[in-house]
């Protein structure tokens, strides 16, 4: 690795800094311009009722989160992350819920990875558009 540098992460034991690359690609890869920034969470997020067309249309084809691409549903999507068919009928609102925020909270069963590949979506996403991602996962049961 080239290059350093030191940043302060005040009182915390562990920073995790995720460069991802979609798609399926082997080799070396260099990245330039990093930056870290500090995330700040409101206190009391407001409650939104979440669409679940449009978490379907953000889970299939949004540019940036890009779900599909490691995750599936339906025989359509990613193989490298869990199939998310019936989700929603083995997991809680709850679960579910910290696993878009907080990947690392949990390792989903099967997988044995230290640290998730899967970045926060909570930073890339509008509250608008994880609600409506949540409110499709919600509806992924058994048998649908």
């Amino acid at each position: 690795m080239e290059g350093e540098t030191i940043f302060s992460g005040g009182d915390r034991t562990r920073v995790t800094v995720q460069c991802i690359i979609a798609g399926r690609a082997s080799g070396t890869v260099w990245f330039d311009d990093v930056s870290v920034a500090e995330v700040v969470y409101e206190q009391e997020p407001k409650a939104l009722p979440g669409d679940s067309k449009r978490g379907e249309q953000i889970f299939f084809n949004h540019p940036v989160a890009g779900c599909v691409r490691c995750h599936a549903v339906a025989g359509k999507g990613g193989v490298t992350r869990p199939a998310l068919d019936g989700i929603a009928s083995r997991k809680d609102e709850a679960y579910i819920v910290e696993s878009l925020l907080s990947p690392n909270a949990k390792t989903a069963e099967g997988f044995k990875l230290a640290v998730s590949p899967m970045p926060p979506v909570g930073l890339i996403l509008k509250g608008q558009e994880l609600a409506d991602v949540k409110a499709y996962l919600l509806t992924l049961k058994a048998g649908n």
